[in-house]
């Protein structure tokens, strides 16, 4: 699920206007300036020294429950903003404040892959920002891949990728991921890892023999040892919600573990309908799977209501291999079909039941907040269901949702962006949802 933050867009200011092109926005300014809302008494202030190491682009925001960080394109340079009274939002090590690849976030730290392979982290230290134990490791190594489970109260971790050899490192919470021990050995003997995959408090590696290991929170997704033997080889990929995962080998198989309310077990009745034909694609929310196989058949298990698609079965047997987009958020699933239908299911208040709004032209894409989603129709119209709180109920600014360009979305709240670069938000006030004390300084240039 997102952190729960506040909004942040990246915009230009009006006042100054030149030809430039940012981010597949074409825009009259090449200086692009962040503006934060949502919680404001929460906020540190985006200073002078923000604005102008973000002035010529941004190549990544990323941000947790306390904090932001950006990636500037002018010598790929590191910024930090937020919560001052969590100390996330302070900056990396000096030498890692230029030339960042990647950044990614526990709930109360940050990691950072540079360029040059060498990654540093900086937070809370249960949530991975004390890295001191690997420090020397981190640093005299060539990273390619930087992982993390988000985590909980109790704590999260990071798991980075050595380029060469595919050796893990790992930090932070022990329990949450942070203590790789008992699988490193074996990752290493099976010539290393290729992919990292990642609940909110476990890891799973695919090796290079296609075989998968996992540790972190044991009934979370971090211990497998009831399926090692189906794990064993041919894995194709592996797909987490929160607290359970899914393998997808190459004959079309699927294995699940972790958290039994979450899909980590699948129903015998289930597993018979997805036997009946090869899974070529797994989708998730935050506590259960939905797969599709070659015959197009949509087939759900994990959570009492988004796990089961029985209220729907009819509409998805008559959508047979036309599905076109799978979205979903915390407890629910809305699939896009070909010929423009859609179908929804799960819990009735956070977006399983669109029913009681109506689309005046074709869907064109969909975007989900935590309970709520958003609907971009081909007419540029926005329509929203889900938690009304929380974005679900667009009326306040119904009006003005026209001619729509992008939508975006905090946990609770959502943020639109007209023809005319007008940003209009709604849903709790709290993560984003009222934009109006910084209005002024709000506004895109579609050209």
């Amino acid at each position: 699920t997102m952190a729960r933050r506040p909004f942040v867009l990246l915009l230009v200011f009006l006042s100054e206007l030149r030809m430039g092109s940012m981010s597949g926005v074409q825009v009259r300014s090449p200086k692009a300036r962040i503006v934060s809302w949502g919680m404001p008494a929460r906020l540190r202030d985006i200073d002078n020294h923000i604005i102008n190491v973000l002035a010529d682009g941004i190549e990544q925001v990323a941000s947790n429950l306390c904090s932001f960080v950006a990636i500037g394109k002018l010598n790929n340079s590191l910024v930090t903003w937020g919560n001052t009274s969590c100390n996330s939002f302070e900056p990396p090590p000096a030498m890692f404040r230029n030339h960042a690849r990647k950044v990614v976030s526990t709930l109360k730290a940050f990691a950072v892959l540079r360029k040059d392979g060498r990654v540093s982290s900086w937070g809370s230290q249960s949530y991975g920002g004390n890295h001191s134990t690997v420090r020397n490791v981190l640093l005299s190594k060539r990273f390619n891949v930087i992982s993390r489970t988000a985590g909980d109260l109790i704590g999260g971790a990071f798991c980075a990728l050595e380029a060469d050899t595919g050796a893990i490192v790992t930090w932070g919470h022990p329990l949450k991921g942070g203590d790789s021990s008992t699988v490193s050995h074996a990752i290493r003997a099976e010539g290393g890892a290729l992919n990292i995959s990642s609940s909110a408090s476990s890891f799973a590696a695919i090796t290079r023999n296609s075989s998968v290991h996992t540790w972190g929170y044991r009934v979370g997704g971090g211990d497998s040892q009831s399926v090692r033997h189906l794990l064993a080889s041919e894995v194709a990929k592996v797909y987490a919600n929160n607290f359970a995962f899914v393998a997808l080998k190459r004959n079309g198989s699927v294995v699940a573990w972790g958290n039994f309310f979450y899909g980590g077990y699948i129903p015998i009745d289930t597993r018979r309908e997805l036997e009946s034909s090869a899974v070529v694609e797994v989708y998730s929310c935050s506590n259960a799977f939905a797969a599709v196989n070659k015959q197009g058949t949509i087939i759900a298990w994990g959570g009492v209501e988004s796990g089961d698609t029985t209220s729907v079965r009819a509409e998805l047997s008559g959508n047979k291999t036309k599905l076109k987009q799978m979205f979903s958020n915390t407890n629910s699933f809305a699939a896009l079909m070909k010929d423009g239908s859609l179908v929804t299911w799960g819990n009735k208040d956070q977006g399983g039941d669109h029913h009681y709004v109506s689309f005046d032209a074709p869907i064109k894409t969909i975007v989900a907040a935590d309970n709520a989603y958003a609907a971009i129709l081909e007419n540029g119209n926005v329509v929203c269901w889900g938690s009304q709180g929380q974005g679900g109920d667009a009326q306040s600014v119904n009006l003005n949702l026209r001619n729509i360009q992008t939508v975006d979305a905090s946990c609770c709240a959502f943020g639109a962006v007209d023809r005319d670069g007008r940003v209009i938000t709604w849903g709790d006030t709290r993560y984003g949802g009222d934009s109006r004390t910084v209005s002024g300084k709000l506004r895109l240039v579609f050209i």
